[in-house]
C-alpha cells in the first residue's frame, strides 16, 4: 500500500536511507545504520499518524473491531494494485533487460521506452486512485459504525489539518467529506495502520496491568444495601 500521504515522510525516508549507504560501522558494532535509520523513519511516520489517532481515544473493543476490518480492506487493496502494476511490467520484461544492457554499454535511454514506462506509471496511478475510492466507500461505512458520534466529529475536525484548503462547508455533508478524508489519509493510505493500532492496544494493556499490580481490592462490604469495593495502593500501610 502507498505510504501515508501526510507531510512527505516517505521522501525523507528515502533520502536518509540513501545517505546511510555512505556510513561505515566499526567491527565491534552490530547495528546496521541503514536498518536503524529506516526503523527510525518508520517511527517518525507512526508519530505523525498517532497525532491523528490519539485525539479520537479509541477503546480496546473498537481497536479489536477496526483491525480485522482494515486488514481485509488492505488485502483487497494490495492485491488489486499488485495486479495493476505486475501485468504491464511483465509485458515489457525483455525490453527492460535489453534497454538496460544497451545503456550499460553507454547508450542513451530510448524516447519510446521512456514514454512507455511513463504511461505504465500513469495508468498505475489512475488505478490506485480508483482503488482508493473503492476502499474509501467500504471503509468509511465500517469505521463510522465503530466510532461514536463524538469520535466521528473529532475525526472530521482533524481532517482539516490534513488538507487545510479543503472546502467542506459547515453542513452535515461537509462533515462527512472531512471524515472521508480522514479515513483515506490516516487509514487507507497508511500501510502501518494495523500494527500501529495493535501497538496502541498492547501499550494500554501493559499500563493497565502495571497499575493493577500496584493495587489490591479490599474485602467487599455492604452499605445501605449497595455492594461496594475499593482499590487501595499497596504502598499505603495500615497504622
Amino acid at each position: 500500500m502507498d505510504v501515508i500521504r501526510l507531510p512527505h515522510a516517505s521522501y525523507f525516508l528515502h533520502v536518509l536511507v540513501a545517505l546511510s549507504c555512505g556510513l561505515r560501522v566499526a567491527d565491534d558494532q552490530s547495528i546496521d545504520p541503514q536498518v536503524e535509520i529506516r526503523t527510525l523513519m518508520f517511527e517518525v511516520q507512526d508519530i505523525k499518524a498517532l497525532s491523528f489517532l490519539n485525539p479520537i481515544k479509541l477503546s480496546a473493543s473498537q481497536i479489536d473491531k477496526l483491525i480485522p476490518t482494515i486488514s481485509l480492506a488492505q488485502k483487497r487493496y494490495n492485491t488489486k494494485l499488485a495486479g495493476a502494476s505486475a501485468a504491464p511490467v511483465q509485458r515489457i520484461a525483455q525490453e527492460i533487460k535489453e534497454t538496460k544492457a544497451a545503456m550499460l554499454a553507454g547508450a542513451a535511454i530510448p524516447e519510446e521506452f521512456d514514454a512507455k514506462v511513463k504511461r505504465i506509471q500513469e495508468r498505475w496511478k489512475q488505478q490506485r486512485d480508483k482503488e482508493d475510492l473503492t476502499a474509501l466507500k467500504s471503509l468509511t461505512i465500517a469505521v463510522k459504525s465503530i466510532l461514536t458520534k463524538k469520535q466521528f466529529a473529532l475525526a472530521a475536525q482533524l481532517a482539516r489539518k490534513l488538507e487545510p484548503k479543503t472546502k467542506s462547508g459547515s453542513t452535515a455533508d461537509g462533515e462527512v467529506k472531512l471524515f472521508n478524508l480522514y479515513v483515506l489519509k490516516v487509514i487507507i493510505q497508511y500501510p502501518r495502520i494495523v500494527p500501529l493500532l495493535a501497538e496502541i492496544k498492547k501499550t494500554r494493556e501493559t499500563e493497565a496491568n502495571s497499575n493493577h499490580a500496584n493495587s489490591y481490592p479490599l474485602p467487599m462490604t455492604v452499605r445501605g444495601g449497595i455492594v461496594q469495593s475499593t482499590l487501595v495502593l499497596k504502598s499505603i500501610r495500615c497504622r
